[in-house]
């Protein structure tokens, strides 16, 4: 078999990583370096964090069983919080009903609605002016009396009024 040849940066590589992780030591001596470590170091470290791993388990079981008595504890409701809830609940009903009536008085909602009802007449007079000029068209072009004109085309009576229409 053929043995594979490491060159000097590979070699240091692998002991620096070995030294990142504290598997093995280093010591300085002259001009060289010297590497070492101890099989029953690596056992000690090993067994020091097992022990702070079980330490800490057991102190997660612990807060664990803490956290469970007391979701027991809090989901027995007694009948003084279901009653409060109850009336929390009534309270809020009558907050938004109290937001709502309030609400249908705010200033800017009843500008929009001054602005609306404002376009909206405009509107109505646009239009009745339109019919008024339609049936003046159809009195002279066709020599047909406004009565008949309106029953004609479904026009109520009256609609030249404005008055009566509540404008």
């Amino acid at each position: 078999m053929a043995k594979s040849k490491q060159t000097a940066e590979e070699r240091m590589h692998a002991m620096k990583m070995l030294l990142d992780e504290n598997l093995i030591h280093t010591d300085k001596i002259g001009s060289s370096s010297v590497f070492w470590a101890l099989k029953s170091e690596a056992t000690a470290q090993r067994l020091s964090a097992l022990e702070k791993l079980r330490a800490h388990k057991s102190e997660l079981e612990c807060a664990l069983n803490a956290l469970k008595r007391e979701l027991s504890e809090r989901k027995c409701v007694s009948p003084e919080e279901v009653q409060r809830a109850e009336e929390m609940s009534r309270q809020l009903s009558e907050l938004r009903k109290q937001v709502a009536e309030a609400a249908s008085n705010d200033p800017i909602r009843i500008n929009t609605m001054i602005k609306e009802n404002q376009y909206a007449r405009d509107a109505v007079i646009r239009w009745t002016d339109n019919i008024c000029c339609i049936r003046q068209f159809m009195k002279q072009r066709f020599g047909v009396s406004e009565e008949e004109v309106n029953r004609r085309c479904g026009i109520p009576p009256g609609i030249d009024d404005l008055q009566k229409l509540g404008l």
